[in-house]
């Protein structure tokens, strides 16, 4: 569905390279002036003044025109420091591009909170609330009842709580901050204002609607931070959840330069730089690996280097959209060699093979089936496939040998790893002497016969001999 462009028509400078935008005077002030415009036909991005709208009004309006708050798109414009010329259409183009890729919010993703900054003129009239996004678990998708915790974990404000196989999440206490949608190794959780596809159409129309290459700023939704000329900015609800293949991937795209602007940097509240410095310093590390020039992921603005090699990606905003992309990385330069570093996104599991008892313990668990045993006849066999990993760590959490090193993940792009699906371990299954069925991989029953000890030998020679249905016979 095609968006609809509006733009508050104060200053002719407005309109600078927005083609069928819709121009209206005093839009920032008096947003109720699109109830008339049939916005409920389509999607909608505005373009208002920076400090000169109230955004609890906006939505309001946009509300009751039927139009769904979260996906509008905003760009502000700053009065006090004119963008340079063609920055304002590059951005539109790209507000507008991620509003048609909107994919829909239910009531459950809606959270309203008052203004933390609201225009002079607002003061005037009674507080409205603000409509922000919170994520939304998908029952049917989420693997807490295999005993995943991963969003518990990774939630800095305690909003997630793991209980009998059911994740029970507080909406009151989210801050919103998206760490939990890039976390979650099953994709179950989701924020509609950050979709994979709408992040993907935005970056892919700012740099085809650009006539020079350009730097993408990933951004908090609650900071601004002053631009140097060629850089624009990409809104996520939090820069903590931004991974350092989003980076990468944005490299690939075409951009020229790509950076994660810090919580404190932008002055978002919720403070969590370390996440941002952990994603940056891995692409840097990622672009050393692939022999690309690290000054196209600055620390800080910088001018925007020439775009190095570019491929078509399909879904690199995504949870599994690492793969993807060091995949092609790979691929482009001929890489072979492995890279280990924090924040990869892309995870492998070594196993012991001498202490692994082959309980299936970790399999059990892992959310993505990067994990799987299978069976022929009375062998079976541990694999591991790496493009399913993402090095969530729940496998090594379930395992009752990992005090002896039985198994281990490690934050790593392998490209051997990433090839297809291989054999970690091996082994044998006993079958009961009275019905044949199986009764356990024989390595297991070998280490509880050692737990035991001698005292127990008989017992344990038992339990190798006959299945639970037939010890009591």
């Amino acid at each position: 569905m095609k968006a609809r462009v509006f733009y508050c028509a104060d200053d002719p400078s407005s309109a600078s390279g927005m083609d069928e935008a819709t121009g209206i005077e005093n839009l920032c002030e008096e947003p109720g002036q699109l109830g008339g415009l049939n916005t409920r036909d389509g999607h909608v991005v505005l373009a208002l003044h920076q400090g000169r709208f109230d955004l609890s009004r906006v939505q309001m309006a946009l509300r009751a025109d039927g139009v769904d708050p979260l996906g509008a798109q905003i760009v502000e414009m700053n009065p006090s420091r004119p963008p340079e010329p063609g920055w304002l259409g590059v951005q539109v183009k790209g507000a507008t591009a991620r509003g048609e890729a909107f994919p829909g919010s239910s009531p459950e993703h809606l959270k309203p909170s008052l203004a933390s900054r609201v225009s002079r003129r607002a003061f005037l009239r009674p507080p409205a609330p603000v409509y922000t996004a919170v994520p939304l678990i998908d029952p049917s998708t989420c693997a807490a009842d295999d005993g995943c915790k991963v969003c518990v974990v990774e939630c800095p404000q305690e909003a997630y709580r793991w209980q009998g196989g059911r994740i029970h999440f507080n909406k009151e206490a989210c801050h919103a901050c998206g760490r939990c949608v890039t976390a979650c190794p099953t994709m179950a959780i989701s924020d509609p204002t950050a979709s994979p596809a709408a992040l993907l159409a935005q970056v892919a129309a700012m740099i085809a609607a650009a006539e020079a290459p350009i730097g993408i700023a990933f951004l908090c939704s609650r900071g601004d931070v002053p631009l140097a000329d060629g850089w624009h900015t990409v809104s996520v609800p939090c820069t903590s959840m931004v991974p350092g293949s989003w980076l990468v991937a944005t490299l690939l795209l075409g951009a020229g330069s790509v950076r994660a602007v810090p919580c404190e940097e932008s002055g978002c509240a919720l403070i969590q730089d370390h996440k941002a410095a952990e994603a940056s310093a891995f692409a840097r590390a990622a672009a050393a690996w692939a022999g690309w020039d690290q000054s196209r992921l600055p620390r800080f603005f910088a001018p925007i280097s020439a775009p190095g090699p570019t491929a078509a990606l399909e879904s690199p905003f995504s949870v599994h959209g690492a793969v993807e992309v060091f995949t092609t990385v790979a691929d482009l330069g001929g890489i072979t060699d492995s890279l280990s570093a924090a924040g990869a996104g892309v995870g492998v599991v070594t196993i012991a093979a001498g202490v692994c008892t082959m309980c299936s313990q970790c399999v059990q668990v892992c959310p993505t089936g990067a994990l799987l045993s299978t069976s022929r006849g009375d062998s079976m066999s541990l694999t591991f496939d790496g493009r399913l990993c993402t090095g969530c760590g729940q496998c090594t959490l379930a395992c009752p040998e990992i005090a002896r090193g039985a198994i281990s993940v490690r934050s790593r792009i392998d490209p051997a790893s990433l090839a297809g699906r291989q054999t970690l371990n091996e082994g044998t299954v006993l079958r009961c002497e009275v019905c044949g069925k199986h009764i356990a991989p024989e390595r297991m029953l070998s280490r509880i016969s050692e737990i035991l000890g001698e005292e127990f030998a008989k017992t344990s020679a038992f339990l190798g001999r006959r299945c639970l249905d037939c010890r009591g016979g």
